[in-house]
């Protein structure tokens, strides 16, 4: 079976179910242990120090940022990217080199993770008007929506060929970004080229440690790293 054969597209995810391995009913346990893992809940730690980033260099205090507003943010974001993790395990759950996500995906059913893609989709779009009605700050709606689509739109591109420029600005750019503007005491726009080389850094780090260790991901890597040095260097 060849890759073009097996390449993952928007249709294995709003199509109807394709049949696979089918066992005995998962337990609730089991359910929820599933549930997380196609939500890909161990890459929080990770996602939440490079994402508050921002936000800690432009609090004016330690407190700012047990701000409500900043708390929402981050949920919305983790929550946005939930929903591009359960895009991924759907589209490519015969392709995964990872048997448990696969095994995942057929415990709960595709049509029952659509449903969660859906409840979490409404969810999002939800918490984003809130944010954006209380802090006046009408960009981040469409910063959001912006976000979640193009990050579900690239999970369901073959992995073996990322595209750097909406990988980059899904997973790292567009939720630094969100967080920071929905600070109560409100970013200053000098804090742009710190996101955008975090950006870079952490795309590098990812990439080289999923195999694709490209010449643009060893650049991108290095190019990220000094020049966050720098920039935080001059905070």
């Amino acid at each position: 079976m060849t890759i073009s054969e097996h390449r993952p597209t928007i249709r294995r995810v709003v199509h109807p179910d394709v049949p696979g391995p089918l066992g005995p009913p998962p337990t609730p346990l089991q359910r929820l242990a599933h549930s997380i893992r196609i939500r890909h809940v161990n890459l929080h730690p990770v996602d939440l120090a490079t994402y508050a980033i921002p936000a800690i260099l432009s609090a004016p205090s330690s407190a700012d940022l047990l701000a409500p507003t900043t708390l929402i943010a981050i949920l919305t974001v983790l929550s946005g990217m939930h929903i591009v993790s359960m895009t991924t395990a759907l589209a490519h759950r015969d392709t995964t080199d990872d048997p448990t996500l696969s095994d995942a995906v057929y415990d709960l059913r595709p049509r029952n993770i659509r449903r969660q893609i859906a409840i979490t989709s409404t969810l999002v779009a939800g918490l984003a008007t809130y944010l954006s009605a209380i802090t006046t700050h009408w960009d981040i709606l469409p910063l959001t929506l912006i976000m979640v689509c193009l990050g579900a739109h690239h999970a369901t591109q073959p992995p073996h060929r990322p595209r750097l420029p909406i990988l980059i600005a899904t997973r790292f750019w567009l939720p630094m970004l969100l967080i920071a503007r929905a600070a109560p005491y409100g970013p200053e726009w000098t804090i742009l080229p710190a996101i955008a080389c975090i950006g870079l850094c952490q795309t590098g780090i990812l990439l080289a440690r999923t195999r694709s260790t490209t010449i643009a991901t060893v650049l991108a890597g290095l190019c990220g790293a000094l020049a966050s040095t720098a920039t935080l260097a001059g905070w």
